[in-house]
C-alpha cells in the first residue's frame, strides 16, 4: 500500500478500498445466493421425488384395476356366449372358465 502524498491520493486510495470492499461483498452475496439456490433445488427435487413415487403407486393401482376390468369383461363375454351356446360340452367349458376367472 502506498502512502498518500496529496488529497487526490487519499481520494484515489479511498475509492480503491471502497471498490475492493464492494467487490468482496458482492462475491460473498453471490456465494450465499448460490448456496440458497442449491438448497432450493435440493428441496424441490425431494418434493418431485415424493410426487413421482406417488404417481408410480397410482399407476400400479390403475394397472391392477385395468387387469381386473379385463378379466371381468372376459367373464361377461363368456356369460353372453353361454346364453347362445347349445352344446353341453362347450357350455361346461365356458362355465369352468367363468368360475376359474372369478376365483382369481
Amino acid at each position: 500500500m502506498e502512502i498518500p502524498k496529496s488529497g487526490e491520493d487519499v481520494e484515489r486510495i479511498s475509492q480503491e478500498v471502497s471498490e475492493e470492499y464492494h467487490e468482496e461483498h458482492r462475491h460473498h452475496e453471490e456465494a450465499v445466493s448460490l448456496e440458497d439456490a442449491v438448497a432450493t433445488v435440493v428441496h424441490t427435487l425431494s418434493h418431485l421425488e415424493a410426487q413421482l413415487a406417488s404417481i408410480a403407486g397410482t399407476l400400479r393401482e390403475i394397472d391392477s384395476k385395468l387387469s381386473s376390468l379385463g378379466r371381468y369383461l372376459g367373464v361377461l363375454a363368456k356369460l353372453l356366449l353361454l346364453r347362445e351356446v347349445k352344446s353341453g360340452e362347450l357350455r361346461e367349458r365356458l362355465v369352468r372358465e367363468i368360475v376359474e376367472a372369478l376365483s382369481e
